[in-house]
Order: C-alpha cells, then sequence, then structure tokens
C-alpha cells in the first residue's frame, strides 16, 4: 500500500507496477499482504521409483534428521516428513516446513539447499527419484 486516499487506494504490485483500487471494492475483497508474512513454506512431494521402496523408512528417517537440525527452518512451525502413498510408478515422499525468513531469494537459497540434501539423503541409500525415464514397461 502506497496512499489511502478519499475515493482510491494506491498499490504497488510485485512487478512495480501501480494498481489503484476505489475504495468502495475493499469492502467485498480478500486482501493479502505478503509483506506481513511471518515464514514461507516449503512443501514438495518427491517421488521415488517403486523399485526403491525397501530404503524409505531410513530415507524417510535421515531427512527428518537434516530438517530438524536445519538452522534456516523456523522451530516454532512444523517440519513433516512423511511416506505419504504410492503413485502409479513412484512412491510419494511428503516434506513440509517452514523457513525463518521471508526474502524471497533466501527461501530459495534454503529450499535448493533442502532438495540437494534430499538427493544427496536418497542418493545415499541407493535409491533414485522417479522420472518417466526411469520407469521399466518391459520384463
Amino acid at each position: 500500500v502506497e496512499e489511502i486516499g478519499w475515493y482510491l487506494t494506491r498499490l504497488r504490485g510485485f512487478d512495480k507496477r501501480p494498481i489503484y483500487v476505489p475504495n468502495a471494492l475493499f469492502s467485498t475483497l480478500v486482501i493479502i499482504n505478503a509483506s506481513r508474512m511471518t515464514n514461507r513454506r516449503i512443501e514438495e512431494t518427491i517421488q521415488i521409483r517403486q523399485d526403491d521402496v525397501a530404503a524409505v523408512k531410513q530415507i524417510v528417517q535421515d531427512i527428518r534428521a537434516v530438517m530438524r537440525k536445519h538452522a534456516a527452518l523456523d522451530e516454532k512451525q512444523h517440519r513433516i516428513v512423511f511416506f505419504s502413498k504410492f503413485s502409479e510408478y513412484a512412491a510419494d515422499l511428503y516434506i513440509s516446513a517452514f523457513t525463518k525468513t521471508i526474502i524471497h531469494e533466501e527461501y530459495l537459497n534454503v529450499k535448493q539447499d533442502i532438495l540437494l540434501t534430499i538427493y544427496d539423503i536418497i542418493s545415499k541409500h541407493g535409491a533414485k527419484i522417479a522420472s518417466s525415464r526411469s520407469l521399466s514397461l518391459w520384463p
């Protein structure tokens, strides 16, 4: 919000363009103010090949340990890691946590670090991330 006038309110979007909203609309609009965020959420579903399901339990435990210790994640918020379901060709791992930062670039750095660490954990257990290239359709 840049200016609140008698008839209009001027906002500035993420792309830096001004947005003019008639004040009468505020009584019917849902307003999301990103500057008031306290955290950013990392939420991912990572698919591991069904051939590697035997390693899922240990992979989940190792990812949980990393998530518990990661300094950039908010310890007051949840840090969830679960084997959530079998997909058509994969075992799905659900991962959710909140960063301490709300700054987008810092959030992306934290997310990248976590995803690369998860990849290393999966590889350490001899498993692979599922992809259409890893499907074996013929015996």
